[in-house]
């Protein structure tokens, strides 16, 4: 797990910071002499309530974020570079108006990353000379 620089107590924390931490305290190591070996039961681990019931679960194992560690996602740099160069023509070729008010919402959900609730744009073609 990676630790603050600067200790930080946990009622300063966020609700959401102290769920990410608790989760990552139940994944569990796997054992790397046979890692190489596709073993679909790694991925199956039992119930909280005590039943003894098996269940899939994607964070059972050892994972690494997009941008995290050494070996980190290896296109994370071509991925921030298209990305640069996609925001760069919209706003190049793009002017982007206000909306009417009933359209403008700042709200979002939160799913595996925080998304707009409502993610209207209202562009015009830019004249270029």
């Amino acid at each position: 797990m990676v630790a603050p620089p600067i200790p930080v107590a946990d009622e300063m924390r966020s609700p959401s910071a102290r769920a990410a931490e608790a989760g990552a305290a139940r994944v569990c190591e796997w054992d790397v002499s046979d890692i190489g070996v596709f073993k679909p039961e790694r991925w199956l681990v039992a119930r909280a309530d005590g039943t003894g019931v098996l269940e899939f679960d994607p964070a059972a194992g050892p994972m690494m974020a997009f941008g995290g560690g050494p070996r980190g996602c290896v296109g994370r740099r071509l991925a921030y570079m298209q990305l640069r160069v996609v925001v760069s023509v919209l706003i190049w070729h793009l002017e982007f108006l206000d909306l009417p008010e009933e359209l403008r919402d700042y709200g979002q959900l939160d799913v595996l990353t925080t998304l707009p609730r409502m993610a209207h744009v209202k562009p015009r073609k830019v004249e270029l000379y």
